[in-house]
């Protein structure tokens, strides 16, 4: 079995009916960070033109920015940064903190290796979360996130989580496959 079956098995085997809570929940990609780190503007223009291979400074195309405040929502330390790539608007927010509280318990309960280290190794997250999914197809909102997620995240980046599909890639060497299987549409 090659590493693309191995991936879309994964999917398969951990992909389960969700509850109506879920449903409602935004699409959204966290990069587990080992070390925090607030991307800067100019990071992000970069992954987003890597990305979409066009320039993110709304002059060429004004369907394509990156709109960035050192000041985040009630005066958090964190920036406020939104993307505009078309049709769609992503938020990108920046966490001090492990993801989820109790990381050993959340670590625990993951099925491989790979994921629970992943997950040990995070002490800090960005979460990219699709504002403007409604009517999307799921296929269609996870590639978009993807591909930012992969020109974004780097070698200090533990996993890739997707918490509507409580999936986990750890950035292992795997990650990169997995999220270009969304980008081409064939993971979800």
């Amino acid at each position: 079995m090659n590493l693309r079956e191995g991936v879309l098995r994964l999917w398969s085997k951990f992909s389960k009916k969700r509850s109506v809570e879920d449903a409602e929940m935004s699409p959204s990609i966290v990069l587990l960070l080992r070390k925090y780190h607030v991307f800067t503007k100019a990071e992000i223009r970069v992954a987003c033109e890597k990305a979409w291979h066009k320039r993110f400074d709304g002059k060429e195309d004004p369907m394509c920015y990156v709109g960035y405040s050192e000041t985040g929502l009630s005066g958090s330390n964190s920036p406020f940064v939104l993307i505009k790539s078309g049709r769609y608007l992503i938020s990108v927010l920046h966490a001090s903190q492990p993801y989820l509280e109790d990381v050993e318990s959340v670590a625990q309960q993951l099925p491989r290796k790979e994921q629970q280290k992943a997950w040990r190794d995070h002490s800090a997250w960005v979460s990219l979360d699709l504002m403007s999914s409604k009517g999307a197809p799921r296929k269609e909102t996870y590639a978009v996130l993807a591909r930012l997620a992969r020109y974004i995240g780097d070698a200090n980046c533990s996993g890739f989580y997707l918490p509507k599909e409580q999936i986990l890639l750890p950035n292992d060497g795997t990650a990169d496959e997995g999220l270009q299987l969304m980008i081409d549409g064939e993971f979800m």
